[in-house]
């Protein structure tokens, strides 16, 4: 078995390290339109995924800001299944619908060398800050 040398030479001991760093969206485009911006650079859109900008539409791609359903706030989580739900609602307002899209709940799912990892809901960092807090 090996394991994880942390930065204070800390040894944990590990079978498999899944390093997971995140990302950011290039939102270059949509800035310079003057679309406003969240603090992860997700572009603010509204539930049928219209920004503030009339005649321009977010949601299409991992670029857009969204709602979580637990605390009721803004959230930037880049899934390609969040994206493809906010796509369809855009794509349907954009022909005269009237699509909205709810929010997520922060599920993820992923296979890493045979092994499922998956999550849901808020991690502590997100709802400590928040005041929420694990019983």
């Amino acid at each position: 078995m090996r394991g994880v040398i942390l930065a204070a030479a800390e040894t944990i001991p590990a079978d498999v390290v899944v390093i997971a760093v995140g990302v950011r969206p290039d939102a270059t485009l949509a800035a310079a339109a003057g679309l406003p911006l969240g603090p992860h650079g997700g572009i603010v859109v509204d539930e049928r995924m219209r920004t503030a900008v009339d005649g321009i539409w977010g949601g299409v791609a991992t670029a857009a800001r969204t709602r979580h359903l637990l605390h009721d706030g803004p959230a930037y989580i880049p899934l390609g299944t969040t994206a493809n739900k906010q796509g369809r609602v855009a794509g349907t307002n954009v022909a005269g619908g009237a699509a909205t899209f709810a929010g997520v709940l922060g599920t993820a799912v992923v296979k890493v060398c045979g092994l499922h990892v998956g999550r849901t809901g808020l991690g502590e960092a997100e709802g400590g800050g928040r005041g929420l807090r694990h019983p």
